[in-house]
């Protein structure tokens, strides 16, 4: 078993429920987790989807894995791309996937990706839910830094971040956590201020002793783009996560994890291509969708919500299967040129 939180966090009522959820179905799928223990040093990468009003689910998407596989594995690989489709350093995301240089180049972005050591969780909250801030009694003088909603956002964001980190990570290691710009650290004084919450809340869902947990900004980092294409892998997860969540319905969604629920409503060519990805198992890479709702006051209901591809979609690796958006067929051509 990789999910392995410290007993002292069974305190914690989102832990209970995500431990609740995840050791029985990793009991049935031994490769659900990899083990991260062995590693001095991890990168966590966390960005945010659905935020506009139409969607019903707001999506925080996680990427941890060893500090090893992200330098010295993917990123060679990662710079060779950027070097033959984005020479200009574009910026990936899933809202602008819409010019043909970053089409041609999602795909071998993609499986790029599937090179590193490591677990990208979904984690789909639909937004009815109760709010965080029920659950954490920060001080009022502390939470009047943010407006309402984003205070909620910065609440889910900390909490799920160190539920994973508490289940999947040991003593001493190192955790470079690593953001995208965002309302919850828009100046220097929230930074500060987010910081010490995330930490805070860390030390109370997993309390055994870290190295260091250490936060920074994707875009103020001088890297060759390094840092805001590791937030890019969790923008496309969870532009995906959310689009395909949406279409769904909160009502439709399975209330057990290994349930097949269809979607037949169309979705955008950007996202059965993310979503064939993500459905994909032969990788290094291990990929969770999971899903928020309220079950009853005071409690949340947690569900897998694996995507997975049938035979009227097509894997990754095979050509488009439906006639694509805009501009995709002729940007497929150079990921399948023979078909």
């Amino acid at each position: 078993m990789n999910w392995r939180p410290c007993e002292e966090s069974f305190s914690d009522p989102l832990m209970r429920a995500m431990t609740n959820l995840i050791v029985p179905h990793e009991q049935r799928h031994p490769d659900l987790l990899p083990n991260l223990r062995a590693a001095s040093e991890l990168v966590f990468a966390s960005d945010y989807s659905g935020e506009h009003s139409e969607s019903p689910f707001q999506v925080i998407t996680y990427l941890l894995a060893t500090n090893e596989s992200i330098f010295k594995t993917w990123n060679p690989i990662r710079r060779s791309i950027r070097e033959q489709f984005l020479k200009d350093g574009r910026r990936f995301a899933f809202k602008n996937l819409n010019d043909q240089s970053k089409q041609k180049a999602v795909v071998p972005f993609l499986r790029s990706v599937d090179e590193i050591d490591g677990v990208l969780v979904s984690i789909a909250i639909h937004k009815a839910i109760e709010p965080f801030a029920k659950m954490h009694p920060f001080a009022e003088k502390t939470a009047q830094l943010w407006k309402p909603d984003v205070w909620e956002k910065l609440l889910r964001i900390g909490h799920f971040g160190a539920v994973l980190a508490g289940g999947l990570t040991g003593a001493g290691q190192v955790i470079r956590w690593m953001m995208d710009d965002d309302a919850i650290i828009a100046n220097e004084r929230l930074q500060k201020a987010g910081g010490n919450i995330i930490s805070t809340m860390f030390a109370r869902t997993c309390p055994r002793p870290h190295g260091q947990l250490m936060f920074g900004i994707a875009s103020q980092m001088d890297d060759g783009r390094l840092a805001e294409d590791l937030v890019a892998i969790c923008d496309l997860a969870g532009g995906a996560t959310a689009e395909n969540h949406s279409v769904l319905g909160p009502d439709l969604l399975p209330r057990t994890s290994d349930l097949l629920v269809p979607i037949m409503a169309h979705r955008s060519t950007k996202t059965q291509i993310l979503t064939a990805w993500l459905s994909s198992s032969s990788s290094r890479l291990q990929k969770l969708t999971i899903a928020v709702r309220q079950h009853a006051p005071g409690e949340l209901l947690l569900s897998i919500g694996q995507p997975e591809m049938r035979p009227d979609l097509a894997p990754v690796g095979a050509p488009l299967w439906l006639p694509p958006d805009r501009g995709w067929k002729k940007s497929s051509e150079w990921w399948w040129p023979n078909q």
